[in-house]
C-alpha cells in the first residue's frame, strides 16, 4: 500500500498530470487519489 500512497503524493504534487489532457494520466490521477483518500481514512 506504500507504493499507492507514494503515487497519491506524487499526483498531489504534480497537478500537471491531471491537466495534461491525457485520458490515461487523468484516469491514473483519479485512481491514485481515491486510493490515497482511502489510505488516509484507515
Amino acid at each position: 500500500m506504500r507504493f499507492v500512497t507514494f503515487c497519491g503524493h506524487l499526483v498531489a504534487l504534480n497537478p500537471a498530470l491531471a491537466t495534461s489532457g491525457n485520458p490515461l494520466a487523468l484516469g491514473f490521477t483519479i485512481i491514485a487519489t481515491l486510493f490515497h483518500a482511502l489510505n488516509v481514512h484507515e
